[in-house]
């Protein structure tokens, strides 16, 4: 486990930038019509736990 500080507003920035990279992600998988990139794969395997963590600290309800 890594453990990381970040103030309350870099964080809030942080979580903005990596919802709208995961909304990009999305929008190229509808494009393509299949998920045939294996990076696309991973990076939204990446991105999601974060965004979750992000969320959980800041106390924010979850996206659906």
């Amino acid at each position: 486990m890594i453990k990381i500080e970040l103030e309350p507003q870099i964080a809030k920035e942080l979580l903005i930038v990596l919802e709208r990279r995961l909304f990009t992600i999305h929008e190229v998988e509808q494009r393509l019509q299949s998920a045939q990139f294996g990076t696309i794969e991973q990076e939204k395997e990446a991105i999601i736990p974060m965004i979750i963590a992000l969320e959980t600290a800041l106390k924010i309800p979850p996206h659906q």
